[in-house]
Parts: C-alpha cells; structure tokens; sequence
C-alpha cells in the first residue's frame, strides 16, 4: 500500500478594509480537498464594520483563526504575523480578493514530498476578473492559464516571475527575518530576493491561483508609479550588493 505522507499546511490571508470578495476568498481555502491545513485570517487594523462581522463568522470554525491587528502595517507585516503562528511546516499567502482551486493544497503537497529541500514554491495560476469568471488574453494560454516557468535568479533581478500559489518553508522564511514590513510595495518581490542567496526554488506547473483584475483597489494601488519605480531600483540595489 502506497505510503501517504501529509504535510500540515498553513495558509495566510492579510486583510485589510477589503469585503467585497473576502467570503469568496476564505471559503476556497475552507472546501480545499486536502484536510491537513489550517487558514489564518490577519486582519491588518481594519476599520469597516462590516468586514469585522464577517470575519466573526468564521470565529469558532475548526480550520480558522482570525487574529485583529491594532494598526494597519501593510501586507508585510499582516504575513509575519500570520507566519509567526502558523502551525504548519510550510505556509502559503492568498490574497483576499483572490482565490485557490480546490486540490490546491493536495497538489501543494505531493511537491513538498517530491522536493523537501525546497524552501520556495510557486504555482500556474489563472486570470478572474469581478464576477470570477475567466479572463482569456495575450498574456495566458487558450485555456485560460498563465504558466509558472522555471526560476532564474538573473531574471529575478529584472521581474518578480515567481509568484502565485507562493508557499514558504516557515523555518527558513523566518530565518532571514521575514518580509520587509517598512516598504509597503513589492514586499514579496524582496523577500525572493533574499531568499534566493540561499535557498532552493521550485516552480509548480499546475494551475493552483486565480488571481482577480478588476477595477477596483488592491493593496499596493496607492502607490504611485514614481514610487514603484524608486522601490524597486533600490530593492534590486540591496539584492546586487548582497551577491556581490
């Protein structure tokens, strides 16, 4: 009889004063095929009533725990936190406005299985848009899916290719001092970076996200581009300095 071998997974979700696709969210993680997870809701300092009644619904949900932070620090800092108590090995981040498909987390685990020495994973994914359906473009396969490619540091160096599903091993994320919580884009982008001295990357081929466009805001939309721009000409600064 084959041996299973299942990893408890923890999956993060930092929230912040976002309602409109949150259910949607949560209850992906919450019909996933694999049982051996646990989903971690941080609340980054919220002030919408209405996103505080929601998540006292998932208060006694067996798989959930929400923690409320007092001030809004930015989705760098949601993660930590999430990163800090989760129970699992290996933790993974959606977004709130985001979604999983339901054998993401299955599919998660037979690469932990097959590559135990990789400290970075990240997925395929899918384009929704408001209503969750799929969007088809240039920019994804007929079927709908952007495909992950094999992870290339000197690429990195130019665009941040390694995203969606994204799951960490918790001990080695929190080695290098987890995310960069005092810039409030790119975050993730930077915590790659870093964690690419030293650690191994895999990508998965099969489609585990959909990540949502829509018109209305995300995280990093106050951002202006100037700042993006200046973001990340000193993030790549601190990465070539590093190596060299």
């Amino acid at each position: 009889m084959k041996n299973e071998v299942e990893h408890h997974i923890s999956v993060v979700m930092p929230v912040y004063n976002r309602i409109e696709f949150l259910q949607e969210a949560v209850e992906s993680v919450l019909h996933q095929e694999y049982s051996s997870y646990e989903l971690i809701i941080v609340d980054d300092g919220s002030t919408l009533l209405e996103l505080k009644e929601l998540l006292k619904r998932y208060r006694n949900h067996p798989k959930v725990s929400v923690f409320h932070k007092q001030r809004n620090g930015g989705p760098g800092s949601a993660i930590n936190v999430g990163a800090l108590v989760a129970k699992g090995e290996y933790f993974c981040r959606i977004d709130s406005d985001d979604m999983i498909v339901a054998d993401a987390l299955s599919v998660l685990n037979e690469y932990i299985k097959k590559y135990p020495n990789v400290s970075y994973f990240y997925s395929s994914r899918y384009v929704i848009d408001e209503n969750s359906m799929l969007v088809i473009s240039n920019w994804t396969l007929p079927d709908g899916i952007h495909r992950s490619q094999k992870f290339d540091r000197d690429r990195l160096l130019r665009e941040f290719h390694c995203n969606h599903l994204i799951c960490w091993k918790k001990r080695d994320f929190l080695e290098i001092g987890g995310m960069k919580e005092n810039i409030k884009w790119a975050e993730d982008w930077e915590l790659a970076l870093k964690m690419s001295e030293n650690y191994l990357f895999q990508n998965i081929y099969e489609a585990l996200y959909l990540v949502r466009e829509y018109s209305g805001q995300r995280l990093t939309c106050s951002v202006s581009e100037e700042m993006k721009i200046n973001v990340v000409r000193e993030m790549l600064n601190r990465a070539k300095n590093r190596s060299s």
